[in-house]
């Protein structure tokens, strides 16, 4: 196993744990925060991500991390 696949592994148990929690502590555990304070809050981080990448990227002349695969974003990319 290469580093990366075990630093991509590690992220994705990473998120997957984060999410399972979120929700049962919206669920079960009497979460205080809203639903849709918690969305705008993760859609928020995630613009605010792409926009500095593409500012990174376009001040060192070279093509933003997150393009490139087959799709638009690259998942990869989000999951930190």
């Amino acid at each position: 196993m290469t580093p990366e696949q075990a630093r991509l592994g590690a992220l994705t148990r990473f998120a997957t744990a984060i999410t399972v929690l979120n929700v049962l502590g919206h669920l079960v555990l009497g979460f205080e925060v809203s639903v849709l304070q918690t969305v705008v809050c993760a859609v928020t981080a995630y613009i605010v991500e792409i926009t500095l990448e593409i500012v990174g990227a376009w001040s060192e002349n070279r093509q933003p991390s997150f393009l490139g695969g087959r799709r638009i974003i690259n998942v990869k990319f989000l999951l930190p």
